[in-house]
C-alpha cells in the first residue's frame, strides 16, 4: 500500500505517487562509458560539503510490515533518511547510500548508523539507515533477549545455534532490505531526489553480509542449497515481500565492512559490481578468509573479503581492499578503523565509481600498498584491445557474430541509454547472437575475453 505522506519531526510533507516502472542500473559505471561530470566536481562527495545545518532527515518512515521470527505478530519495519536540503543543493539527484546495521541477525537497529548517514549526507550523499527482522536460534531459544547483553554477544561462538534458523535469518533480513531499497526508488523523486542509477548499499558484519547478499545471493541460491526449507513457501518471495512496491534496482557499489559470502563462485562474470572492503585477517566470527562463521563447524561456510578481493581481481572489476593485518583467529579484531576512516574509504571508493575511475586498490594497516588503474574508454577508438574483436555485419537485421582472437568469456549488451538488453556467458572465440527482438537503433556491447580483459564494442540494429 503506498505511503502519502513523509513523517518529518512533527510536520507532513506530502510526497507524489508516480511510479518508476524501470531503473536502469549505472551504465556509466558498467559499459565503461565516460562519467557524468556533475559527480566529478572537486571537494564534493570526497570531503565534507555541507554544514550541519545544511542537512535535513527525515525519521522513522515506515517502509514496510512482515511476520517477526517468533510469533505470528506484525513488525512494522522503518527507515531514516539524511540529504542535503534541496533548497541548497545544486544538484537535481543525489546518489543513494543504504547502510545496513551489524548485530549477527539478533540484535542491533537502525540506529546504529545515524552517525554515518549524517556524515554521508555533510558530503552530499543521500543516506539512509533501515531496520530489518531480527531473530535466530543460536543456542539460547526464542527468548535470548532476557539474557545479558554480554551473554547474547558470546554465545553464539559455542557453536550450539540452529544452523537452518541462521539461514532463515539472512532470508528476512534480505526480504526487507530489498524492500527497503523499493521503497527509496518509489520515492526517488520526492525531497529526498535521488539518482536511481547510482545506489549503493553497505554495512558491517551482518550488514555487510546482507549487502553482499543483496547482490549475490538470488532466489535460485536459496531454493537449489537449502530446499528442505521451503523457504519461498513458507516466508515468501525475496524480491516481493515486506512492501507491496513493484519498482526494480541495480546495485552500482557495495561496501563490504568485514563481511563474507557462502562462496565467491556466486560472483560471476555476469553479476560482478565494484566493491569495497575493510576487514581484519584475523577475524575469527566473518572469517576474512574460507571457514565458518563464528569459526563453528556446524554453521555456514564464509568467504570474506580476502577471499572476495581474488576473485574480484581474477574477474578483472574494481574494488578495494582495506585490511588490517592480524593472525586467525582472533576475537578481538572483528570491527576495525574509526567511523572517520570508514567514512573517507566510502566516500572515496564511491565517488570513484560515479567517475568512471575504476581501480583495484590494496590498503594494508593505512598504508597503500598498490593502486592499479583499470579504466577504460568507450569509445572502440580509443580502445587498446578492440581490435582484438570483430562484430559483423554492422549494421545488422536478424542476427550478428562477434569473434575474438582469444576465449570470449562474458557478454553484456546494453541499449544507448543504458538499459541491460541480454547478458550470458560463455567459453567460444565465435558467437552468433539474435537481435530478432531488439528494437531497431543503436547498442552497446561489453564483452569479456579470457586474457585481454573488458573490451567495449557499437553495432547498430536495422
Amino acid at each position: 500500500m503506498p505511503l502519502k505522506v513523509w513523517h518529518k519531526q512533527n510536520s507532513l510533507i506530502l510526497k507524489p505517487t508516480m511510479k518508476i516502472n524501470t531503473i536502469i542500473f549505472c551504465f556509466l559505471l558498467l559499459a565503461g562509458s565516460r562519467a557524468s561530470a556533475q559527480y566529478c566536481i572537486p571537494n564534493r562527495f570526497d570531503n565534507e560539503y555541507f554544514s550541519n545545518n545544511q542537512i535535513d532527515s527525515v525519521i522513522n518512515i515506515e517502509y514496510g510490515q512482515n511476520y517477526n521470527w517468533q510469533d505470528p505478530g506484525i513488525q512494522h519495519l522503518k527507515m531514516d533518511v539524511y540529504y542535503p536540503k534541496a533548497t541548497l543543493d545544486p544538484l537535481a539527484k543525489r546518489p543513494l547510500i543504504v547502510m545496513i546495521h551489524a548485530g549477527g541477525f539478533y540484535v542491533g537497529n537502525k540506529n546504529h548508523y545515524k552517525g554515518y548517514c549524517r556524515r554521508l549526507a555533510k558530503r552530499g550523499f543521500v543516506a539512509a539507515t533501515i531496520d530489518y527482522r531480527l531473530g535466530w536460534d543460536f543456542g539460547l531459544g526464542k527468548h535470548y533477549e532476557s539474557y545479558p547483553m554480554s551473554v547474547q554477544r558470546s554465545y553464539p561462538f559455542k557453536c550450539l545455534g540452529d544452523s537452518a534458523s541462521s539461514i532463515k535469518a539472512l532470508y528476512r533480513a534480505l526480504q526487507d532490505e530489498k524492500a527497503a531499497i523499493r521503497f527509496l526508488v518509489h520515492n526517488a523523486d520526492t525531497v529526498i531526489n535521488i539518482d536511481t542509477n547510482y545506489i549503493f548499499a553497505g554495512g558491517g558484519s551482518a550488514g555487510a553480509v546482507s549487502a553482499l547478499g543483496l547482490q549475490y545471493l538470488s532466489q535460485s541460491f536459496f531454493d537449489t542449497h537449502f530446499p528442505y526449507l521451503h523457504l519461498s513457501d513458507s516466508l515468501g518471495l525475496l524480491e516481493s515481500s515486506t512492501n507491496s512496491y513493484t519498482e526494480t534496482f541495480s546495485l552500482a557499489g557495495i561496501f563490504s565492512m568485514w563481511g563474507a559470502i557462502p562462496d565467491t563462485a556466486l560472483i560471476t562474470p555476469a553479476n560482478n559490481i565494484p566493491t569495497l572492503m575493510i576487514h581484519c585477517t584475523g577475524d575469527s566470527l566473518v572469517p576474512c578468509i574460507s571457514d565458518r562463521f563464528f569459526s563453528c563447524p556446524n554453521y555456514v561456510p564464509a568467504m570474506g573479503s580476502c577471499m572476495i578481493s581474488q576473485r574480484l581481481k581474477h574477474l578483472n572489476q574494481c574494488f578495494e581492499f582495506n585490511y588490517y593485518d592480524a593472525p586467525y583467529p582472533q576475537n578481538a579484531c572483528h570491527n576495525v578503523y574509526s567511523l572517520a576512516y570508514h567514512i573517507e574509504r566510502i566516500s572515496k571508493f564511491a565517488k570513484r565509481v560515479m567517475c568512471n575511475d575504476c581501480r583495484q586498490v590494496i590498503i594494508e594497516n593505512q598504508v597503500e600498498l598498490s593502486n592499479d588503474s583499470l579504466s577504460t574508454s568507450l569509445d572502440p577508438i580509443l580502445n587498446n584491445n578492440a581490435n582484438l574483436i570483430r562484430v559483423f555485419p554492422n549494421p545488422a537485421k536478424n542476427s550478428f557474430h562477434i569473434s575474438g582472437n582469444n576465449s570470449i568469456t562474458s557478454i553484456r549488451i546494453y541499449s544507448i541509454v543504458g538499459q541491460i538488453i541480454q547478458s550470458l556467458e560463455t567459453n567460444e572465440q565465435t558467437l552468433i547472437i539474435s537481435s530478432k527482438n531488439m528494437t531497431p537503433g543503436i547498442y552497446l556491447l561489453k564483452i569479456q575475453t579470457k586474457d585481454s580483459g573488458y573490451i567495449t564494442k557499437r553495432i547498430t540494429i536495422e
